[in-house]
């Protein structure tokens, strides 16, 4: 923080040891210092993007040195906090778009979509198609499809979202049609999961319930039995 300078001074109150006050040179040294600042945000913001850079598994790029690095930039940003992954309902998802226009919160969001695709360095098997549902809830994926045709929730509307994840996975053949083509598998895929846990949770429902059936047939038999 720079400190505040009183500039409110009247030019009869200066002391016989003191010099008369002098707009100009104060506004120079106000400058000077101002430059310091920016110039100190300058560097950070380079050590951030060096950061995010670095493997993903090295020491560098622990949480802890984002946020002091954060700390030491804007005590706003220090309280902030990122979204929890996988992004549960689409209020959550349109914050995170919204928090992307911010350079150093970009940032923290990119380290955290490498660190979950490419641990290690190294992505997962089976890419972002068989891993979506690590960025975004199942529940969350079957109301949703790339264009929103059918009338779902468009993701292209993402954009800044759209653009953070796919530099998460960008390489030098991996290019933003590759993405796209990614993405629209991976809802595919989310939702034939989605289909298949269901088919099978109606198959147990409906086994329960013939088990059920035969238990208490069973009883009603026995009990007339007895009964007889």
């Amino acid at each position: 923080m720079i400190a505040k300078v009183d500039l409110i001074k009247s030019p009869n109150a200066v002391g016989e040891n003191e010099e008369p006050f002098n707009a100009k040179k104060e506004i120079h040294r106000l400058n000077k210092e101002m430059d310091m600042v920016l110039e100190n945000q300058k560097k950070m913001l380079n050590v951030l993007r060096k950061l995010v850079n670095e493997p993903v598994d090295t020491p560098a790029l622990d949480t802890v040195a984002v946020e002091s690095l954060m700390d030491a930039e804007d005590n706003d940003t220090a309280q902030w906090k990122p979204q929890e992954f996988p992004l549960s309902n689409v209020e959550q998802l349109q914050t995170v778009e919204d928090e992307l226009a911010d350079q150093l919160k970009a940032i923290s969001y990119l380290k955290i979509l490498k660190i979950m695709m490419k641990p290690h360095g190294t992505l997962r098997s089976g890419g972002l198609q068989k891993n979506f549902n690590l960025i975004l809830e199942m529940e969350l994926l079957v109301d949703m499809n790339y264009n929103g045709i059918h009338n779902k929730i468009p993701l292209r509307k993402f954009t800044k979202f759209n653009n953070t994840l796919y530099e998460a996975l960008k390489t030098d053949r991996y290019l933003k049609d590759d993405y796209i083509a990614d993405i629209r598998q991976a809802f595919r895929i989310c939702k034939n999961r989605r289909n298949k846990y269901a088919c099978t949770a109606r198959k147990k429902i409906r086994e329960a319930t013939a088990n059920a059936e035969t238990e208490i047939k069973f009883e009603e038999i026995m009990y007339s039995t007895f009964s007889s």
